[in-house]
């Protein structure tokens, strides 16, 4: 099967990589480090320079901050995973 523009040969070799290191090195990789950026960006950065948005310097802003990021990285973290299996799977010869 021909792969198309969103999954294409170097995508479909690159993922035969990655899961080979299993889904725990996927969280670990590329799960975490995208929380704790987007984290820092959107939870700290506002806190220390008032950017993009000034927020209250409090322990409950960043509890909050974290909160929402954990529970976005782990949506993101499922879907890339899955969608993931799912082209490899679907593309696989």
């Amino acid at each position: 099967m021909k792969h198309p523009w969103y999954w294409s040969k170097f995508q479909h070799d690159l993922w035969f990589k990655q899961r080979e290191g299993g889904e725990l090195a996927f969280w670990k990789t590329h799960v975490l480090f995208w929380t704790l950026f987007m984290f820092v960006v959107n939870g700290i950065f506002p806190m220390i320079f008032g950017v993009p948005y000034e927020a209250e310097k409090t322990i409950g802003h960043i509890v909050f901050s974290i909160s929402i990021w954990l529970i976005a990285g782990f949506l993101y973290g499922k879907l890339s995973w899955c969608f993931g299996e799912k082209l490899y799977n679907k593309y696989s010869n």
